[in-house]
Formats: structure tokens, C-alpha cells, sequence
């Protein structure tokens, strides 16, 4: 199912505005709007702006090249990287990305649990952080089993809501306070920044291939990544950078609860969270079952999920931002090396299959890569 194996048929193509949608989810999210606090630590608003939209343009092109790719053979990431890493050579690869997935997810329930009891205190142990990610990864994962039929249902009742409350949170935010006058407490360089931007969406820009193998046209992938990456991602990076500097504590739902508005924030916590760990279940997944294709996927999201979760619950978000940084040095060149291998090596013609099992050439590639 879900063309774990083999190339998505031409009857199987979605439109343009579930593809869209798809790719939306990823970046809403409360990660999104701490990584964007965190700009606000070492930059100003106008450089942490220039860091977003700087990121998110590498981004949208990255992925969009990847995304192409995906949406002429019909094939996902991990299928691709058969071609390019070789055979033996693409499991390394495969399950390098999945543990990559499995810490994002780990992450993004770490922080469901810890905002779930920031909104709901005198729970006891049902909103207790580390309750609240147990029970918050294990709901997060049923839409995963779905497949990309899973996906499609929660984005296309979650992005449009999304959307609404997190513009009315962001104006509820500003209303606060004056973030004309803001200076950093500290500085960093803008370099840094950006890679923080990339880190943020680096093993989702790799994998972007995993939907737009869906769509219908090059124009209609090439559009839903330039959606996510420049236009919904600096939406929510900058949001949680001027709710840093409006509130002081770096994300809406602070400013929201501030104003009485419990609601909403939940909303925004439970939508956001759930849509992006679909993405990144629904992607590790995809590349496991890739390299080890005698598994049988539904499991594997099962297995990937519960270990995530347990990661949640032992804290692995208190190592948000040296792991997005880690990911902006290390998955990019991957996605590198699989375009150069694609666009100007071979071509993207489906038929040209790889019948090494390594590819000295490609792994050397992508060390140089990350060493640079």
C-alpha cells in the first residue's frame, strides 16, 4: 500500500491544493515558533527576518528540485536513494533520515507535552509533560497508518484552521507591546540564523519527495514546496520571533493565555503538532520501508512511533536547537548529492535503475558536503 515499493500510478495523482495542503503541514507548528524565538536571542527583527526569508529560499528551491524529481518518477525519497547511494548503500542513508524523523517527532511531542501542561496546570497526572507526550505521540501516530490518505484528511481540516488562529494569535501578539525598539540581548551572526531556518526543515525539504510524488505536474510540486517553504514557514518563524520580542516568552500561546483565549491555543498546539509528527512518521516510515522492504509498513509506523514517544517522554527536546543545527549541517548535502545525481549525472528518467549496491562516489559527496 501507499506505493512504499514502486511508483505512484497516474491514477493515483492528487490536485493541486490537497498536494499543497500536504506540504503546508509540515512547518505549522509549535517547534516552528520557538525556533523562531530562539532567532530573536542573538538577532534583531530585521535580521532575524532576513535569516527567515534567506532560509526558506533555500529551502523552496532545494526541495523543489527534489520534489520535482519525486513527481517525474512517481518514486519517494527512499526509492531515490537507491539510484543514487546504491542498493546496500541507501539503507545507511534510509536510517540515517528515519532517525532524523523519529528525533523531529520526538522533539515536536516533547513540546506538546510541556505546552499541554503550561495550558492545563492543575491537571494532575493526565496534563503532566510527560504523560501528556505519551498519550500525545501514541494519538499523533493513527493518522500516520492511514498513509497519504491520512495526511490528506487531517491538512485539509487542520492547515485552513491553522491559519486563522495563528494570524489572530500573531495580532494578539503585537497588540502587547512595541517591538519597534527591540535589541538582542546578545548578538549572533546571520549565518548561523540561517542555518538554524534550514536545520528547522532539513530532513522535510530531503524528503519532500514523499509527497509531491502525488502530484500531477512539475508546476504543481514546484508550487506546494515555495507555499511551505517560503510562504507558511516564515509565517510561523517570524510569528514565533515577534511574539518573543512582544511577550518575552517566544511563542503564541503565551501571548493567547495571556489574553484568556485557552481555546484557540490548544487548538493551535494539538493541529500544529499533529500535522507536522504525520509528516515526519509518514516520511521515516516511507524510508525504512525503502530499504528493508520486507517490512510491512503499517508496523513500522507503529514501531517508529512508540520509539519516538519514549524519546519525548525522556526529554529529547531539551535538545531543540543544537539538533537543528546538527540537521542543517548534516541531511542538506544528502538531498545534494541525490540532485546532482538526478539532474546533471543521469537525468530523472524512471527506468535508469541502479544496480550497484554502494556508491563510493555519492558517499564521499556527501561527507564532503557536510564537512564544508
Amino acid at each position: 500500500g501507499d506505493f512504499a515499493t514502486g511508483s505512484v500510478h497516474d491514477s493515483a495523482r492528487r490536485p493541486l491544493y490537497e498536494i499543497t495542503l500536504n506540504m503546508a503541514g509540515g512547518p505549522i507548528c509549535v517547534a516552528a515558533l520557538f525556533a523562531g524565538a530562539s532567532l530573536t536571542k542573538g538577532l534583531s527583527l530585521v535580521e532575524s527576518a532576513l535569516a527567515v526569508i534567506s532560509g526558506g529560499l533555500i529551502l523552496a528551491i532545494y526541495g523543489g528540485i527534489i520534489g520535482a524529481v519525486g513527481m517525474r518518477t512517481g518514486l519517494s525519497t527512499g526509492m531515490l536513494l537507491k539510484r543514487t547511494f546504491g542498493e546496500q548503500g541507501s539503507k545507511v542513508i534510509s536510517v540515517l533520515l528515519a532517525l532524523c524523523l523519529v528525533g523531529w517527532y520526538g522533539v515536536q511531542t516533547g513540546f506538546f507535552g510541556d505546552t499541554i501542561h503550561m495550558l492545563y496546570p492543575q491537571g494532575g497526572w493526565l496534563t503532566s509533560s510527560h504523560s501528556a507526550a505519551a498519550w500525545g505521540g501514541v494519538l499523533m501516530l493513527l493518522t500516520a497508518l492511514w498513509g497519504y490518505r491520512g495526511l490528506s484528511i487531517l491538512s485539509l481540516v487542520a492547515v485552513p484552521l491553522l491559519f486563522v488562529l495563528s494570524i489572530w494569535g500573531l495580532l494578539t501578539a503585537i497588540s502587547l507591546s512595541n517591538i519597534s525598539a527591540y535589541v538582542p540581548a546578545s548578538r549572533e551572526t546571520l549565518g548561523n540564523g540561517i542555518t538554524l531556518v534550514v536545520g528547522a526543515l532539513a530532513v522535510g525539504a530531503t524528503t519532500t519527495a514523499d509527497i509531491t510524488r502525488y502530484a500531477k505536474s512539475s508546476g504543481h510540486s514546484w508550487f506546494s514546496c515555495f507555499f511551505a517553504y517560503l510562504v507558511t514557514n516564515s509565517f510561523m518563524l517570524l510569528s514565533g520571533a515577534i511574539t518573543a520580542i512582544a511577550t518575552g516568552s517566544g511563542d503564541l500561546l503565551a501571548a493567547m493565555l495571556a489574553l484568556g483565549l485557552g481555546v484557540p491555543a490548544l487548538l493551535i498546539l494539538v493541529l500544529g503538532q499533529w500535522t507536522t509528527n504525520d509528516d515526519n512518521l509518514y516520511s521515516s516510515s516511507l524510508a525504512i520501508t525503502a530499504s528493508m522492504p520486507s517490512l510491512k509498513k503499517p508496523y513500522v509506523v507503529v514501531a517508529l512511533g512508540l520509539v519516538a514517544t519514549l524519546s519525548a517522554v525522556v526529554g529529547v527536546a531539551n535538545l531543540f536547537v543544537p539538533f537543528l543545527l546538527f540537521l542543517g549541517v548534516a541531511i542538506p548535502p544528502i538531498g545534494g548529492v541525490l540532485i546532482a545525481d538526478f539532474i546533471v549525472v543521469k537525468g530523472t528518467a524512471a527506468e535508469r535503475l541502479v544496480t550497484r549496491n554502494y556508491s563510493v562516489r555519492a558517499f564521499l559527496a556527501w561527507c564532503a558536503g557536510a564537512t564544508a
